[in-house]
């Protein structure tokens, strides 16, 4: 069976999937990150899915989602001009202490997931701890100054956390990517965070691995800002590849 708890550390609450029962469970725990405007109920088939797979799955509730002060309208540009960018840096800090959290709790390695704004501060947690041994960036993009130059030429206010968003960039640590496994998953079709971006900080970060094999950049034609089928079966089979694989996933569960 699928144990589903609720639990939380600090102010931080968030989901815990793990399988009950089995004994080749992974020795990997995911925490995972949904995008603006989502929240950790809207990520239960992805958690589910990998949890399934055998991995421990977080999905911690993120500063103005859920119950942590949600938004009514996440998606009025007033807002999101207001709330966006802050959201990102706190969480940044919110995710070291729920990651301390979990090295002291549990055994496991940790492997950060994050889907758009999931995907751009998991960039900065996982640059700032070097205990992260993997990280899946799926719509977001480490550049967070070409994306603050990107919304901006669609019409977008300049935001007011510009001077954190410029020193706290993680396109700027690429010394700290530490050889460490890094899979990108962009649509090239996605206009809310262009492939590109994502792209031009790949072929930057490329020459800072000495195994090259643990740094990939996927871009999906035909794809908008969404998540599709194909990009879970690549992230399952990435982790696979990098962690300890699961033989099949537990379908009887």
């Amino acid at each position: 069976m699928l144990s589903v708890r609720r639990e939380k550390v600090e102010e931080i609450p968030y989901v815990h999937y793990q399988l009950e029962n089995r004994q080749d469970q992974n020795p990997v725990m995911i925490v995972l990150y949904h995008g603006w405007g989502s929240s950790v109920q809207n990520i239960r088939f992805l958690a589910s899915t990998l949890a399934r797979w055998g991995y421990q799955v977080i999905t911690p509730e993120i500063i103005y989602h859920d119950s942590r002060n949600g938004l009514e309208h996440p998606f009025q540009k007033e807002i999101q001009e207001r709330f966006f960018w802050e959201s990102i840096i706190r969480s940044v800090e919110d995710i070291e202490v729920l990651t301390n959290h979990l090295y002291e709790t549990y055994s496991e390695e940790l492997v950060l997931f994050g889907s758009s704004m999931g995907g751009m501060m998991t960039s900065g947690a996982f640059v700032k701890d070097s205990k992260i041994k993997g990280f899946i960036n799926m719509n977001g993009s480490f550049d967070w100054m070409a994306c603050e130059e990107y919304f901006q030429n669609v019409g977008f206010e300049p935001s007011t956390f510009l001077e954190e968003i410029r020193s706290l960039n993680p396109a700027n640590s690429l010394e700290r990517l530490n050889n460490r496994p890094l899979l990108m998953m962009n649509g090239s079709k996605d206009h809310v965070i262009p492939s590109d971006i994502q792209h031009r900080f790949y072929k930057t970060a490329l020459p800072y691995y000495t195994d090259q094999n643990k740094i990939t950049f996927s871009r999906y034609e035909g794809v908008q800002h969404t998540t599709t089928l194909n990009m879970v079966e690549e992230a399952i089979l990435w982790l696979e590849t990098h962690f300890s694989p699961v033989s099949k996933p537990p379908f009887n569960v």
